[in-house]
């Protein structure tokens, strides 16, 4: 920290909201579209499939289904899971289980609820 910075000028939640939405259309605007179309059909697929669902289910049928499609950023399926999400395919619990992937060192992914089963 530089002297006679504030040291809470880093905590401000408004900034912090247009931060994440930045990086989330960032990383979105990243991703190429044969992944990002993949994504959304294993989003939709698992949905049809189960009644409550994480991210890391998306991702294991990413990868069994599309074993050599890649994404520069993990974070990529985010964005994806918003759009599925605004169309109104799932929705949010509020409710939140660790992750299992050993990338994600066990942090909470948000239960999405699927509308279409």
């Amino acid at each position: 920290m530089e002297p006679g910075q504030d040291p809470f000028e880093n905590f401000n939640k408004s900034r912090a909201e247009v931060e994440r939405e930045a990086a989330i259309a960032s990383v979105h605007h990243h991703s190429n579209d044969e992944w990002k179309e993949a994504a959304f059909d294993a989003v939709c697929d698992v949905a049809a499939d189960h009644d409550e669902f994480t991210a890391d289910m998306v991702w294991r049928y990413l990868i069994t289904k599309h074993p050599d499609l890649e994404v520069h950023d993990n974070r990529a399926l985010g964005p994806v899971m918003r759009r599925v999400a605004a169309i109104g395919l799932i929705e949010s619990t509020h409710r939140y289980e660790d992750s299992e992937r050993i990338s994600c060192h066990a942090r909470s992914l948000l239960i999405w609820r699927s509308l279409v089963r």
